[in-house]
């Protein structure tokens, strides 16, 4: 059997914006009790999708995320707004969104691209939208 691992690069949310979130999207998920709510353990801005990985590539793919975060400027980012994906029909994912110093973080996320592609590894070809997934609806069907 090849075993992989389902892979990203993210950007980690501090505590207490985990926290504040928490508290200001507590009447939306009482509002809401069909959705799969994400937990605020998990919530992330995703900066790179790898897709599914043998895990005995981790060590490369972790020594090459280093150099891109060397080479990266610092960044502020503010959560701002709701959204969803797909925008119409039957939402599947949804999301807060991003605003602040996008371009430091789109210039960040070129060089893991960079750092991925020089392994070998895929392309991420979807265009960076970055945001927190803090619902996703359940599968129909």
């Amino acid at each position: 059997m090849n075993e992989s691992w389902r892979l990203f690069w993210g950007i980690e949310l501090p505590r207490a914006t985990r926290e504040a979130l928490a508290a200001a999207l507590a009447p939306l998920r009482r509002g809401a009790p069909g959705l799969r709510w994400t937990s605020p353990e998990s919530w992330h801005i995703t900066a790179y999708f790898l897709g599914d990985v043998a895990p005995t590539r981790v060590p490369e793919i972790v020594e090459a995320g280093a150099r891109a975060a060397a080479r990266a400027q610092p960044l502020e980012l503010v959560l701002r707004g709701l959204g969803r994906f797909p925008e119409s029909g039957n939402a599947r994912v949804h999301w807060i969104g991003c605003d602040g110093e996008l371009e430091a973080l789109r210039a960040a996320a070129n060089e893991l691209a960079l750092e991925m592609v020089g392994l070998g590894l895929p392309v991420d070809e979807k265009p960076l939208i970055p945001h927190v997934t803090i619902a996703r609806a359940p599968r129909r069907g």
